[in-house]
């Protein structure tokens, strides 16, 4: 996988009989502001404007999905994600504020299947804060 500056991809996965994955962005925190941007499992691959990517403080969730948030072009030290896909009792939804430290700038959706050949949430070098309790559907994964 390549990325330019940072980039944030919104990996959305469907698992048999799970509710799909969403994914909508907000411009204050507490997804409380307006809507920038909605992301869906089952359509194709879109983009967000720039704008709207750095707008984005808060993202509201459902389903299973992956969103990986890189800083340069590689996966490394700066990467970090948010994900409740491969949890079958973490997909009920709700609210993250995204708080990364760096300004975002691209954005990607990605529409996910469960194929082992795909990335699993937990193998990405995570380095986001997770201030949410247990079991809410996102955990930082090690």
């Amino acid at each position: 996988m390549h990325f330019s500056s940072l980039t944030i991809i919104t990996l959305l996965s469907a698992l048999a009989a799970a509710q799909p994955g969403k994914v909508v962005l907000y411009d204050t925190a507490g997804c409380t502001g307006n809507e920038l941007w909605t992301g869906e499992v089952d359509h194709d691959p879109i983009s967000p404007s720039n704008d709207e990517i750095n707008a984005a403080r808060s993202f509201k969730y459902e389903g299973y999905f992956s969103l990986l948030v890189a800083k340069n072009h590689l996966l490394n030290d700066h990467t970090c994600g948010y994900c409740s896909n491969y949890h079958e009792d973490h997909s009920g939804g709700g609210c993250q504020d995204i708080n990364t430290g760096w300004p975002l700038n691209e954005g990607r959706i990605v529409p996910e299947t469960n194929d082992p050949s795909d990335i699993p949430c937990r193998n990405y070098l995570i380095n986001c804060p997770f201030p949410v309790p247990p079991g809410n559907g996102l955990e930082a994964q090690e």
